[in-house]
Parts: structure tokens; sequence; C-alpha cells
């Protein structure tokens, strides 16, 4: 990470989160940025007040480490595909981004795990103390204009929570994901952030561990017929991706 300086001796940061890769790309790591404290004097609690994080590259070993300068100890080993906040590092809190024009429409990325399920980030609401955050998903076959529409809760996760990894998802296969984030206070929701997009299928691992698989294919729904709504309950005879289609009275695929 090159921070340069432009007047003074005063460094100029790129607030964000970005992935750092060795030469070989078998080394790398990711690390957040999205802090407007980053290079004030006051930025982290005694003893480490206004204290730097040295970041480096050991090519011997192709590997990443870090230290926090005027802290004991040596420089620590990053994890390959680790997730590093600056302001964890510090030990400084949560960060503040009420400084950052539009943050919470920009706010939310998604990395990928070691074992290629998303990894949802971002970070705290800059004007709204909130109760939870609350994670939506949409899964379609096919590309959507607006997947907020067909969106549905998964997870909710605390206020000090700023990320979630989606175990039923891996970015393995064809289908279309998108996610968004909420946040809630008291019945109050927050506007989303922006919506991610990415690619790839439902999957659980040990899925048939201790589950009886039913013998045949069988669809029902209740109340049927159903107005406005109605619950869709299938088995389906064998593990695999199953894909569900609704008609209306005209053969049309809604």
């Amino acid at each position: 990470m090159d921070f340069t300086s432009s007047q003074q001796g005063a460094p100029v940061y790129g607030y964000g989160l970005y992935k750092i890769t060795s030469s070989s790309g078998d080394a790398y790591f990711y690390i957040d940025y999205r802090d407007r404290r980053i290079g004030r004097s006051d930025y982290a609690p005694p003893p480490l007040q206004g204290i730097d994080i040295a970041i480096k590259y050991d090519k011997i070993n192709d590997e990443f480490l870090y230290k926090v300068f005027g802290a004991s100890g040596d420089f620590v080993e990053i994890e390959n595909g680790a997730l590093k906040r600056f302001w964890e590092m510090e030990q400084a809190g949560p960060p503040v981004t009420d400084s950052f024009p539009n943050f919470w429409q920009n706010c939310l990325v998604v990395i990928p795990t070691g074992n290629n399920n998303p990894r949802l980030v971002w970070a705290p609401h800059p004007s709204i103390n909130l109760d939870n955050y609350i994670i939506y998903r949409a899964i379609s076959s096919t590309p959507l204009s607006h997947p907020e529409i067909y969106a549905v809760q998964i997870a909710s996760v605390g206020s000090n929570v700023f990320e979630f990894i989606d175990y039923d998802v891996r970015f393995s296969g064809t289908s279309y994901l998108y996610y968004f984030v909420k946040g809630k206070y008291g019945s109050n929701y927050t506007n989303r952030t922006n919506v991610i997009d990415a690619r790839g299928g439902l999957y659980k691992e040990n899925l048939n561990e201790g589950v009886n698989i039913p013998d045949k294919l069988e669809v029902t729904n209740y109340p049927n017929p159903f107005n406005p709504v109605t619950s869709i309950n299938y088995t389906v005879p064998e593990n695999g991706f199953t894909e569900l289609k609704v008609y209306n009275i005209y053969g049309q695929l809604i």
C-alpha cells in the first residue's frame, strides 16, 4: 500500500476496501481502510495513539505480515484470504464513516471465502444508531432488472457486526445472485445499500446426512386456488439444483 504525500508531508489515503496480492498471486488478503479517522493524530487510544501499521511481504515464504508500531511482539502473519480492518488492528473501535459522500449507498462489497462462499462486507451506517443489520438475497436463473423486488431476508446480525457469510451459496453455478443490506432501528428500516450481483448457486454441505430422501417428485400448494399468496411445498428424489417455475392462468411465466 503506497500512500503518497501531497503537501507538507500529509498522507493521501485511498479510503476503501482493497485486495492485496503478491506477484505470484498465491498470497493475498483484503484490507478495509474505510474510516475517516485514518491519518489523524487522535486515531487510536493510548498506548497506540497516532501510531501507524506496517505491512510487509516476505518473498521467500510468499506471505504477508503486519505489525502495529508501538505494540509488543514481532510481525504477525496474515492468513491468505483474510479480511483485516485497519481500526481493529489499531484497537480503535468501530470506524467512522459520516464524512464519506453517499457512503451507505456504496458500502456493500462481496469477497469469496476459502470455500468460495460469498462474504458480504459493509460498515456502520454513517448517521443512524441501529439495532440490527438485515441481509437480503435474490436468486434467479435469468438477470433481474429490479432484484430488490424479489429479494427475501436471509439473516439478521447485531449492530456491531459488519459482515455475513452465505454458507448456502457458492461462487460456482450459473444462477444470478443479488445481495443488499438494510439497517433496522426500532420498527423502522433504513434505505438499502447498493445491490451486489454475482454468479453462483445454492449449495449445502452434508445435505443427505440424517435426512430421509423422498422416493418421488411431488409438488403441492395451499391454499389452492390462491389469492393473493400461497405456500408451495415440494420434494425431489435426489440431491441437486431445483428450478421452480410459476405460470399465470394465461400460461405466462411469472
